[in-house]
């Protein structure tokens, strides 16, 4: 089962990081699966009704999703950055210290919902 948009922001960021703050979508979908082992080859391959990949479609709104709360841009075509509000986000600084998450994105999940 594909991720929902808010939880694949998190890895998304860390993504980021890992990339030294920036990269290319390419370069982020083929890194961002390791986030999820659950995550199957039918997954990856399942496509939205205009024939897009559901995959990628998600990290895309996740991503539009940082870019709105600022925490992260696209300083140039073609590259994501992550932003000093993304770096300073909180489940950022619990992810990095191997802590769990427990209950953080429950809210936000709910608030995201409504959205959709």
């Amino acid at each position: 089962m594909i991720p929902n948009q808010y939880e694949i922001e998190i890895p998304l960021l860390k993504c980021l990081e890992e990339l030294g703050g920036k990269g290319k979508p390419k370069e982020i979908y083929s890194r961002i699966g390791k986030f999820f082992p659950n995550l199957t080859e039918a997954d990856r391959a399942e496509t939205v009704s205009s024939g897009g990949n559901k995959w990628t479609n998600r990290v895309q709104w996740a991503r539009q999703a940082l870019v709105n709360r600022d925490e992260m841009t696209s300083p140039e075509y073609g590259v994501w950055e992550i932003t000093p509000k993304g770096r300073s986000r909180p489940e950022m600084a619990t992810a990095a210290s191997g802590a769990p998450n427990r209950g953080a994105g429950e809210a936000s999940t709910q608030q995201n919902a409504l959205l959709w």
